[in-house]
């Protein structure tokens, strides 16, 4: 029985969650269909929302969101080219209220 149990302690094994996304299987693991509480709209989203939010740029807040669900910053590394990666990182949050105003200006300016 003790020679079992060090045989298993021998073999180490990497319960590292993120070795899966090193590994360059992140675009295998299909995160679409979930989902999560967006702040900005007040409802729930899928995360294919809030990957194309932005037109072809993944939401501002995709990474403050969604971290606690997976590893969202290294799945978008492996999804965005290395331009997009950078312009995404580069992106300001707007606060709600900057939000809010840029939406009431739009409104104001499509009822014109």
């Amino acid at each position: 029985m003790k020679e079992k149990l060090r045989s298993r302690h021998k073999r180490k094994v990497s319960l590292d969650g993120f070795a899966f996304f090193r590994k360059g299987n992140a675009m295998k693991k299909d995160y679409d269909s979930l989902q999560y509480h967006c702040p900005r709209l007040g409802h729930e989203v899928t995360f294919s929302y809030c990957r194309q939010e932005g037109g072809k740029m993944p939401c501002s807040r995709i990474v403050a969101c969604w971290r606690r669900i997976f590893p969202v910053e290294t799945w978008l590394e492996n999804a965005l080219s290395p331009e997009e990666w950078e312009i995404f990182c580069r992106q300001n949050q707007k606060d709600k209220i900057t939000s809010l105003i840029d939406l009431i200006a739009k409104a104001k300016g499509g009822a014109e």
